[in-house]
């Protein structure tokens, strides 16, 4: 069984903007978990009205580097000030409760995986997504990365040196599966291997990731930054049929391999609740 990425979607935090038939469930929400919404939503509102997927059949896959940080300072602030904890923000505290959000908005049934590492967390969640649709264990998945750092891992980056720019929130998903017969991009996991070396400290701020696809190399310097630059590279790509991707850094190697698809079957739906 083959599996394909048929949608992708990228953009920044301050680029976003949230679709106004989210914004009754969003109402509550902070920047983690609008970020995630509205990017598993932007990858698959574009295939409602095709032949209904069951919903155990669509999974969720959420990697993340540093979480809710924000959120977590702020009902820390909460304690140290011994002011009573919002419940809401506790709960939204734990990246957890974006995968909740998810679900529940897209009706997503199917089994689910949240990964925090430091590590290439876009890569190990596409890794789990791309086994649970290669065993038939699911028919689609969504596979995120999401990212809002803080401010004070943005001052504590600048003071150490660790970083050269300020990480900009954002997020990055892709919907695995099977091939979608309306979209552009319809490209086939031929291959996916990760490689994890000895972890310096200082490695986890730095994120020094040199990025080579089709012999094309970029440096990145932020953690979401190789899984969008390989998203816009696969959206851009004309009609490339096919590319190779190996992402090395001080921590580990990714190397991933990707072939167009010519054949076409079945693609997802908008759940119920979203098209009305």
């Amino acid at each position: 069984m083959s599996v394909s990425i048929s949608r992708l979607y990228c953009d920044s935090l301050s680029c976003m903007e949230t679709a106004p038939e989210l914004s009754r469930q969003l109402r509550r929400a902070d920047d983690f978990i609008k970020l995630g919404v509205q990017a598993g939503y932007a990858t698959i509102r574009e295939v409602k009205g095709k032949d209904f997927l069951p919903a155990d059949s669509l999974g969720l896959f959420l990697g993340t580097a540093f979480g809710t940080m924000e959120t977590n300072f702020a009902v820390l602030n909460q304690v140290v000030t011994e002011e009573p904890p919002s419940p809401i923000l506790f709960s939204h505290s734990v990246f957890n409760a974006a995968a909740g959000y998810i679900a529940t908005i897209f009706d997503i049934q199917g089994c689910a995986l949240t990964i925090t590492d430091f590590v290439f967390p876009f890569f190990r969640a596409l890794e789990q997504g791309y086994l649970a649709v290669l065993t038939g264990r699911l028919d689609y998945c969504l596979v995120l990365q999401i990212e809002t750092y803080s401010t004070l891992l943005n001052d504590a980056n600048k003071k150490s040196g660790s970083a050269d720019e300020t990480w900009c929130p954002g997020a990055v998903c892709w919907l695995l599966g099977k091939t979608d017969p309306d979209s552009s991009v319809n490209y086939q996991i031929e291959s996916l291997k990760i490689e994890s070396g000895l972890e310096e400290p200082d490695s986890c701020l730095k994120f020094k990731e040199q990025v080579w696809i089709n012999g094309t190399s970029s440096l990145c310097t932020n953690p979401l930054c190789a899984a969008t630059l390989l998203t816009q590279k696969m959206k851009t790509s004309g009609i490339t049929d096919r590319l190779d991707c190996r992402i090395d850094a001080q921590y580990g190697a990714v190397e991933l391999r990707f072939n167009r698809m010519n054949q076409c079957l079945t693609s997802a739906i908008l759940p119920e609740k979203i098209r009305n």
